[in-house]
């Protein structure tokens, strides 16, 4: 079983990822449009609400179900269904970050 990426490795993950954001957020949730500094787009997880992405930070939104996050993993946790630590790799896979 993989170890879990420390805070560190997870902190670099997404600061590789919000240098990105903007072409992430683009491949993630394509139904979307840029507002100011975010990417806001239909919430693929329920029919009634959006997702609010700011590109500066990677924090998240929905306002209507209240979802959440601080960062770029846990949207793509989110997003997936899957567990941070999961997500972690992925992201860092995508985007050629280094875990070991």
């Amino acid at each position: 079983m993989a170890k879990s990426p420390t805070p560190e490795k997870r902190r670099a993950v997404n600061d590789a990822a919000i240098a990105k954001l903007s072409a992430i957020t683009k491949r993630w949730l394509p139904s979307g449009e840029m507002r100011g500094h975010h990417w806001v787009a239909p919430n693929p997880r329920t029919t009634a609400s959006q997702l609010k992405v700011d590109l500066l930070t990677g924090g998240w939104r929905d306002w209507t179900t209240g979802d959440s996050g601080d960062d770029v993993i846990s949207l793509l946790s989110f997003l997936e269904g899957v567990a941070d630590d999961i997500a972690v790799r992925e992201v860092a896979r995508m985007l050629g970050v280094e875990l070991a």
